[in-house]
This record gives C-alpha cells, structure tokens and sequence, in this order.
C-alpha cells in the first residue's frame, strides 16, 4: 500500500467512496472506448501512467496552494535524561532514535537526540487470543494448553480486553514454555484470571520513517576528527588521544515530500488526553534564530529542525508537521493512490486520453480531441475545486489560531 490517503468527501464519477485503487481506475478508462484493452496499454503501463498523472497533479496544486493535500508528520518529544547519548547503555532504562540495521536484524539505535521512531509491525502469521488461568507480573498461563516451547519467543503479546488494554500493554515475549508467556517487561496493570482477554501478536522490527523523536532540545549531532601527526620517520598518524569534537544541528528526516504546509500543531503536557493545543509554524532557516513565533520549527535538506531551545519547549509532548507527501510509483495493481476519492473521474479520463494516444498511434479510429476535451474540463474542475476549499480551510485555521 502507499502513503496514507486524504479522505475526501465529496461527489465521484459513480458512487461516493473515498479510496482510489488502482486496478478500478484502470478498469473505467478501458471502459471509455472498446480499443482500450491490455494489449493496447498493459496493467503495468497504465499503472506507471497513474504515477506520472498523479504526481503531476500534486504538483501542480502544491505550486497553486502550499497547503494542497496535507498530510501530517509526527514528532515526539521525550526529554529524559536517561535518553541522553553518553547514558544510554546496556540494560539502561533509557533510549535513542531508530535506524535500519544494514546487518540485517532488523533495526538498530541511531546515535543522534533526532531521528525516527522505531515501530512494530503484525506480520502475516495469525494472531492467539486466549483468557489466562494464572497470572504474574511478567507471565501469563493458559492451563491446558499444548504450545511449543519457545514458538513465540521475540513475538509480543498485549492486554486486549479489560485492565491495563491498550496499545500500551505490547510486551516482547522473552520465552514460552507449553502453557505460560514469559515476557520481557512486566504489564502495568494486570490482567484478570478468567476475565481479561490476551493477544498474542507475531510482530516484526521496522524503521518506517513515519514518525520523528527528539530527545533533547536543542538537538545537537557531534562529529569527531583528528590531526594528523608524523612520527619521527616522518610516517602521518591520526592523533586519536586528542579528539577535536564539533557540534551539528541535529534533524529528524521527513518522508518523500513536495514541500512543507503553513501551519501544524503543538501539543502541549496535560495529566492525560486530550492535551491542550498551539499553532506550529513553519519559518524560512534564515528566521531560525528569530522566528516571531512561539512554536516554530524550518526545513532543510529534507530534515525539519526545531527553533529555540529546552525552554520554549519545555511543555511540548509532541508535534504534527504539515507536509505534500510526493508518492511513489505505483508498483501493484491494488495499491491505493495518494490522491482523495473525489479525484476519480479526472484520473480516468486522464489514463483515458493516454490510452488514445496509443490508440491513434496504432491508426486506431478514435476522437482525440473528445478525450482531450474531458481531461482538461475533469482536470481543471476537480482542480478548482479542491484548492478553493483547501484554501478555504487553510485560512479559517490561521485566522482561529490567530
């Protein structure tokens, strides 16, 4: 599947629905015509048609509204000083940024106070749902059951129903024996014999990019380097007894991106949610240093950074930074556009005339000129449309914030 889509309600070619799958699109253009086979125009050229057509729209309206097809980037923000690099070790109750591990275990710790999140992913195994017999801070047992030692070790379980439920239940299991789940961390409220329902989830270790962390502000990245020395034969030498140590800004990578919208959001520490809530606003890196604003943050190289330091931030539990995703080529017949549900009539008539093209190429008798003529009027309606009411919305948001 692609990048998260953008719910759009609105009116379609057909029926109102709000996703955009790929084979369907394709499907109603080789309906406009009885030449528009898949001999004429394959599933995987009309599907890399999709992609340039798609992209080309996105940036189009980006170049109209800034605020076209928002999407939004979170960010945590988790000042503990058992996050610090220099803290963080073996068996330490701290931790850093994730980052793919090249060797093949899936990920890694990335050596930064920026970067992503690491995630956990439900591969395709099935998931177990069992009510426990017996239950420890650390362990659960299903009396009877006839599981094989160790078959779900490094899988996670989570309380699924009742106490302590939730996403924050997840555990990494440490081991298993026939009947009872030992796990890595104890649960912070225990689940109840005969009531409480336990998943036992298979998961993998993933680096998605699609969330951000700070771990101290302001996020600083070192570099270490050496002078080089002779020995007295005249051989150089790194100096690595005297390490010259610089500073970086440190940022958090973004996901494939058009450009960055006007204005995200702050949220700020509470006793629990909903947190309170401010404007984030986006600044030109030459206004780093003096945004005028009290939350802010610019981009650069594809990263975000965040202004100022732990003291304007000291209240902040995360942020949502606005972006255009630019989306990847679709690659499988069932993938999910980018774009919103109501865009479906534009991009058949544009994979339509496409497919004309070929047609008449290959002195196929068709009426280029009516394809044409729908392709602009879907495009430049759906266009109309759409950036009036992002803008629309767009300013009705700063104006409240303001």
């Amino acid at each position: 599947m692609l990048l998260p889509f953008l719910l759009w309600q609105g009116s379609s070619e057909e029926e109102d629905v709000n996703v955009l799958e790929t084979c369907a699109l394709i499907d109603r253009a080789r309906d406009r015509h009885l030449a528009f086979s898949s001999r004429l125009m394959n599933q995987a050229m009309a599907m890399r048609f999709l992609s340039d057509i798609q992209r080309d729209i996105i940036m189009e309206g980006f170049q109209r509204d800034q605020g076209f097809l928002t999407l939004r980037f979170p960010i945590s923000i988790q000042r503990d000083g058992n996050n610090v690099i220099g803290v963080v070790g073996a068996s330490n109750i701290g931790g850093q940024p994730a980052q793919v591990d090249l060797a093949g275990t899936g990920v890694t710790y990335l050596p930064s106070p920026a970067g992503p999140l690491g995630e956990m992913v439900a591969d395709t195994n099935p998931t177990i749902s069992f009510v426990p017999t017996g239950v420890s801070s650390a362990a659960v047992t299903l009396a009877g059951a006839t599981w094989t030692v160790n078959a779900y070790q490094y899988s996670c379980a989570r309380i699924a129903t009742g106490p302590g439920s939730g996403p924050a239940s997840l555990r990494r299991i440490l081991s298993n024996t026939t009947d009872t789940i030992v796990l890595e961390d104890a649960w912070d409220d225990l689940p109840v014999v005969a009531q409480s329902v336990i998943e036992v989830v298979p998961m993998t270790q993933e680096v998605s990019e699609q969330i951000g962390v700070v771990t101290t502000l302001p996020a600083r990245d070192e570099r270490v380097g050496y002078l080089v020395k002779l020995y007295s034969d005249g051989t150089p030498y790194l100096d690595v007894a005297n390490p010259i140590s610089v500073e970086l800004s440190a940022g958090i990578p973004l996901p494939p991106h058009l450009g960055l919208g006007f204005q995200g959001l702050v949220r700020l520490s509470g006793t629990a949610p909903p947190y309170d809530e401010e404007p984030l606003f986006i600044v030109r890196p030459a206004d780093r240093h003096s945004p005028g604003k009290r939350y802010a943050l610019y981009e650069e190289n594809g990263k975000v950074f965040f202004c100022g330091g732990p003291q304007e931030w000291s209240q902040v539990v995360s942020v949502e930074v606005p972006y255009t995703p630019l989306p990847p080529d679709i690659t499988v017949c069932g993938d999910y556009l980018v774009l919103p549900g109501s865009a479906r009539a534009m991009l058949v008539s544009a994979l339509a005339y496409e497919m004309a093209l070929r047609a008449q190429a290959s002195e196929i008798k068709v009426d280029i000129n009516s394809f044409k003529n729908r392709k602009d009027e879907d495009r430049g309606a759906w266009m109309e449309q759409y950036v009036s009411q992002v803008g629309t919305a767009r300013i009705s948001q700063i104006e409240e914030s303001n």
